[in-house]
């Protein structure tokens, strides 16, 4: 039985298949739609769960949002990568606990010092969670990626990155563990790249 290894905040993360199974509570109740989460999905999901203590929720609204094409989790809609290694996949934003100090500081970018001098802070406060409330409005808000294949108008759920996470690895890592479980992903990558 193949056993799953990877770090998280420092912390080394392993779990069998039958440790993600164990997880399947944390999945939408649709078996059509967990046909195409990958294992290393699922391993990432424990992994962050884990060693993060990151709600796995926050991960499926966006992939809710994916498969229902509504959006209301602030984040920009899911789109294709534009250069290699990953180009052919695509990903959309989730917003992890590790992610909204991010975003108050994107709200921020334009605020000028002196505005925040002088005030208090119950003023700074609302004022960041108002800027962070327009960005979700905006669908400006930022976090790790989801990153999925398409192929015939479905969504295949491959894994989680960060922005930190050098782009070669990520690709390498989801040939390396999804192609069991969809064996004709690289020609769906490579159907989805621009001619």
């Amino acid at each position: 039985m193949k056993t799953w290894h990877g770090f998280v905040n420092g912390q080394d993360i392993s779990a069998t298949e039958d440790d993600l199974k164990r997880t399947r509570y944390f999945y939408p109740d649709n078996n059509e739609l967990l046909s195409r989460i990958s294992l290393l999905f699922r391993f990432h999901i424990y992994a962050l769960l884990i060693g993060a203590s990151v709600d796995p929720a926050s991960v499926f609204l966006s992939v809710s949002e994916l498969e229902s094409g509504e959006h209301g989790s602030g984040t920009k809609r899911g789109k294709a990568f534009k250069r290699p290694p990953l180009l052919g996949l695509w990903h959309k934003h989730y917003v992890p606990p590790t992610s909204i100090a991010h975003n108050h500081h994107e709200g921020l970018k334009k605020v000028p010092v002196a505005q925040l001098i002088g005030q208090g802070l119950g003023t700074i406060a609302a004022g960041l969670n108002a800027r962070y409330l327009k960005r979700a409005a905006a669908q400006k808000l930022t976090g790790e990626w989801i990153t999925y294949a398409k192929h015939d108008g479905k969504n295949y759920y491959l894994s989680l990155n960060s922005h930190l996470e050098d782009e070669q690895e990520i690709l390498d890592t989801v040939l390396q563990h999804c192609v069991a479980d969809f064996p004709d992903l690289p020609a769906w990558i490579k159907a989805s790249k621009p001619p």
